[in-house]
């Protein structure tokens, strides 16, 4: 797609989740001690830890839902582990895509910000992704991320609370995401063997944490992560954001702050032979040049570069689809 084209769809589609997400309604502000421990250097580091497999997942029939013809045939939850990112956002919930026949392993799939907020328009690409991992033998668990369709508070659109107002509960619901992310692991690796990890977008953030902190990866798909805040942080999807944390009194150098905590430049703890990377070269929302800077310290992995921007490469999904799943099958065997 033209660089032009592909930037104006991001930037029109970028603003439309926005309003859907109702970013502008503001129900969130910094708190003044959590601030100032920021700028004293005292705010407590972010918990990405492994918490173990959860010690039970409730598995449900899944509803049918005719504008998700291909959806999945099970749904699943199990607790969260704190510090949430609001405190009311404490179960995992997720969708379970099983294959007909052999069982080869399985992945845990991360969606983008805002899943769920347009209508859902974007959950047939997920079920295409996860009904690809099935079709080819791999379990695939389709999460929801913290503050996303299952885990929002009554009354609150999907992504809402993640990514307006306030920087802590980003910072707290993506380190509550990598921990999610390996209990999930944990779970599907001793129900079905070997356990991949893929993720798009904010998916794609969550797993470039997990995959320098887990070995037990047996392979990892990033989709348009984005690795350099400024670059995201100037996007249409972020501007309001921005402008009210601005209005609080929330600096350039407490942002920077933060998302210093999330920055992935770390060796990987599982081969580079085993990670493939999927980029837009026209990206409003992922840096190419942060991809690029990740690459280089990963030991440079597979990288697959579409002439799409964020929103754009949604088209491309028959391409960007089959290659994902049939590099982590060739790295499952």
């Amino acid at each position: 797609m033209h660089k032009r084209l592909a930037q104006g769809l991001d930037a029109a589609v970028l603003r439309w989740t926005a309003r859907r997400a109702q970013l502008g309604r503001r129900t969130q502000w910094p708190d003044p001690d959590l601030l100032a421990s920021l700028r004293s250097g005292t705010f407590p580091p972010l918990d990405f830890s492994n918490p173990g497999p959860p010690a039970q997942v409730e598995v449900a029939a899944a509803s049918r839902n005719p504008l998700r013809r291909n959806g999945p045939q099970h749904t699943f939850h199990f607790p969260s582990t704190p510090p949430y990112a609001l405190d009311h956002d404490t179960q995992i919930h997720g969708d379970l895509y099983m294959p007909t026949g052999v069982i080869r392993g399985a992945t845990v799939v991360h969606p983008g910000a805002f899943t769920g907020a347009n209508f859902g328009t974007e959950l047939p690409v997920y079920d295409k992704v996860c009904r690809a991992f099935a079709s080819s033998g791999i379990v695939a668990a389709l999460i929801d991320p913290p503050l996303h369709r299952r885990r929002t508070a009554s009354g609150v659109q999907s992504g809402h609370d993640l990514l307006h107002g306030d920087l802590f509960p980003y910072a707290r619901g993506v380190a509550q995401a990598v921990r999610d992310v390996q209990a999930a692991v944990g779970w599907l690796e001793a129900n079905y063997g070997p356990t991949g990890l893929w993720g798009l977008s904010l998916g794609g953030l969550v797993a470039s944490l997990v995959v320098v902190r887990d070995p037990r990866l047996a392979f990892a798909v990033l989709v348009q992560p984005p690795l350099g805040h400024e670059h995201a942080m100037g996007s249409a999807l972020t501007r309001t954001w921005r402008s009210q944390l601005r209005e609080s009194g929330v600096t350039e150098e407490d942002i920077t702050a933060v998302f210093r905590m999330l920055r992935t430049r770390q060796t990987p703890a599982i081969g580079p032979e085993n990670i493939l990377i999927q980029a837009g070269r026209w990206d409003t929302v992922s840096s190419p040049a942060g991809i690029e800077a990740v690459w280089r310290a990963w030991g440079e992995p597979r990288l697959s570069w579409y002439e799409h921007s964020h929103t754009s490469i949604f088209l491309a999904a028959n391409q960007w689809v089959p290659e994902g799943v049939g590099f982590a099958l060739s790295a499952m065997i």
